[in-house]
């Protein structure tokens, strides 16, 4: 079938220009006439003398990319607006206990900024009970569950907000392999 891309010959010029140029990959998204995502990709393959050369010419369909990372987005925006709806402090771990994110009221809550905890280790944000190994025990546990865990209550001290007493509870997110 036969596709028409809204692209002069002078625009598909300079694509080709910077290719041999630069020596790398251009590339330029557009919509068909249908409104199907295209992606137009030139890249040097020889280069030439007086900045002429030899480049190669695709045409890749990327309208069910597009897609995918709209719904990954969408999906993303959902789930983050699911976890700013709780009132409690909410934090999302990985399985080494560090910091992926952390809704609003644990910010509140914490004292903290999303762009100094990512990646922290949550033991590490205070003193007592709460970095003595107890907070790593339960989270330790809660990777061995497969159902939500109520843990203790355990008493963080720390500089911006003195000493509190927290009930925790955990569950695993998502499916985790096993392995074999």
């Amino acid at each position: 079938p036969e596709i028409h891309l809204p692209l002069s010959l002078p625009e598909l010029g300079v694509l080709t220009e910077r290719a041999i140029g630069d020596n790398e990959l251009q590339e330029r998204e557009l919509q068909d006439h249908l409104g199907r995502w295209r992606a137009l990709r030139v890249w040097p393959v020889q280069p030439g003398g007086d900045g002429g050369g030899t480049v190669a010419v695709a045409l890749v369909d990327i309208a069910k990319l597009k897609e995918d990372v709209a719904q990954a987005a969408a999906a993303q925006a959902y789930s983050e607006a699911i976890v700013e709806t709780v009132m409690e402090p909410l934090v999302v771990l990985g399985d080494d206990f560090r910091i992926l994110h952390a809704n609003s009221a644990f910010h509140q809550t914490f004292q903290t900024d999303a762009h100094v905890i990512s990646g922290q280790r949550l033991a590490d944000l205070g003193a007592g009970e709460w970095a003595s190994g107890e907070l790593d025990d339960f989270l330790h546990r809660t990777l061995k569950s497969n159902r939500p865990v109520r843990g203790p209550e355990i008493t963080l001290d720390s500089t911006h907000f003195g000493r509190r007493t927290f009930q925790l509870s955990a569950g695993l997110i998502g499916q985790r392999d096993s392995g074999p």
